[in-house]
């Protein structure tokens, strides 16, 4: 049965559903296949859940969450996890996905996002997004790179308004919008003397946050070889989150408005 299983099994069972590498019917041979311990009874629990008409990806979260409350008991202080994009191994990481999905999935009061590339938000984003919309108190964060690109005369503001219409109209999914920061270096005429935002992390709450090499992608979550870190630790995750604030607080990451945007979709 689940219970019975460990927490890394348990996680690798909940990205094995989210991917649908796994799906109802649930039979001992699809799991065995998977290499899942005690197949026989893990499967019965799985009926059960899709007999009661969970989704898949339903049933992937009640997994993770049965996975993150075992942690929390054998590992009070919190920790650190190694996720993954890419080919599985041996040793079972967690999905970088999965991860983003729980992550979201369980914020209550504040998230930053922070990434370079951006593509596939609508699927990306829809569980942030579905929970801006249900709790009016929940403030996010994201910071983008805005960079111009080889010998491109375009001027600045236009840039950024591209930018900014593509995100309202294709990246994000929910009615209500998340504050957008970037960095006014990446749109400097002399190539050379450009920065690009290049980091990516998320954290949630202030007390989980995710560093990985995964650009907010569907390539990178599900295709790509990515590797990432994630802290279940308050003081990390608050160190992170204050870094980026302060880029903001001191202006070397500047606003763009999406507000005008909106109002004419």
């Amino acid at each position: 049965m689940l219970a019975g299983l460990s927490s890394k099994d348990l996680r690798y069972l909940a990205g094995a559903l989210f991917r649908d590498r796994l799906s109802a019917p649930f039979t001992e041979a699809a799991l065995n296949r998977l290499e899942i311990a005690d197949a026989k009874a893990v499967v019965g629990d799985l009926a059960a859940l899709a007999e009661e008409q969970f989704s898949a990806r339903q049933i992937s979260r009640l997994i993770e969450a049965l996975a993150s409350e075992r942690d929390s008991l054998e590992h009070p202080g919190g920790g650190v996890e190694i996720v993954a994009t890419g080919p599985e191994t041996e040793d079972r990481a967690r999905d970088t996905a999965v991860v983003i999905e729980q992550l979201f999935s369980e914020a209550r009061s504040r998230v930053l996002v922070v990434g370079f590339a951006l593509y596939g938000g609508q699927r990306i984003f829809k569980t942030l997004a579905d929970r801006m919309d249900a709790a009016p108190n929940l403030d996010v964060t994201c910071c983008f790179d805005v960079s111009r690109q080889g010998n491109d005369t375009t001027r600045d503001a236009d840039l950024v308004d591209r930018f900014a219409d593509r995100f309202v109209r294709k990246e994000w999914p929910g009615r209500r919008l998340p504050s957008i920061f970037y960095d006014p270096r990446g749109l400097n005429a002399v190539a050379r003397e450009r920065a690009v935002l290049h980091a990516k992390t998320t954290v949630i709450d202030g007390c989980k946050a995710i560093v990985t090499s995964a650009n907010p992608t569907q390539a990178a979550y599900t295709r790509n070889i990515e590797l990432g870190v994630v802290f279940n630790d308050k003081d990390i995750s608050n160190l992170i989150e204050t870094h980026f604030r302060g880029l903001i607080r001191k202006g070397f990451l500047k606003p763009l408005s999406l507000r005008q945007i909106q109002q004419s979709t």
